[in-house]
């Protein structure tokens, strides 16, 4: 007999088992012209992100990510470190650090 947890609907399907992944969210975070002015990159620290066996971070735009010219903000994980970058960033310029709202944590 397998050992876990394991959920049913009502119709009988089997919704959630012990293999299934559930996201498991850590932080919105805002970056942009508006929220990190001039700033072209930055980091977020989070020990949560190695701490589970098996696990993989993700992060998900939930708006307001490109601006006219297609420029968005690029994430990038390593280690424990979630990086944002906006590569085509030109000082003076906010068309190049578009206003990006994000989640972020673990699958």
């Amino acid at each position: 007999m397998a050992v876990g947890v394991q959920f049913w609907n009502a119709a009988g399907t089997k919704t959630l088992d012990i293999d299934t992944r559930i996201a498991k969210f850590f932080g919105t975070a805002q970056v942009g012209n508006s929220y990190t002015g001039t700033a072209a990159s930055g980091t977020i620290t989070d020990s949560r992100f190695t701490a589970y066996t098996g696990t993989t971070p993700f992060v998900f735009a939930l708006g307001g990510s490109f601006d006219l010219d297609g420029n968005r903000c690029e994430f990038s994980f390593s280690g424990n470190v979630l990086t944002w970058n906006f590569p085509n960033s030109v000082s003076g310029s906010s068309w190049t650090r578009p206003d990006t709202t994000f989640i972020y944590g673990i699958l």
